[in-house]
């Protein structure tokens, strides 16, 4: 029992739970400052490689997150018309 303990400890594969749990936590911190420059800094030179991100991970967020960005996109909208 010790030694299969040892070995999953010492081996690099993750559990499929715990994989699945820390990539959902990555999206979450990437969108989070995906979300901060479109509301903080929508004249910043980051704002064409922040649409590019979300252009390209938001098939991966729930629905509140893409309600939410999508009002944020909105406002950027109105804000440069």
């Amino acid at each position: 029992e010790q030694l299969v303990r040892d070995l999953k400890e010492s081996s690099a594969i993750l559990d499929p739970k715990r994989q699945s749990k820390l990539q959902t936590q990555l999206i979450s911190h990437v969108f989070t400052t995906y979300f901060r420059v479109l509301k903080r800094f929508s004249t910043s030179s980051a704002l064409p490689t922040v649409l590019k991100g979300i252009a390209k991970f938001s098939n991966l967020i729930n629905i509140e997150l893409v309600l939410d960005l999508l009002q944020c996109l909105k406002q950027l909208i109105k804000a440069s018309v």
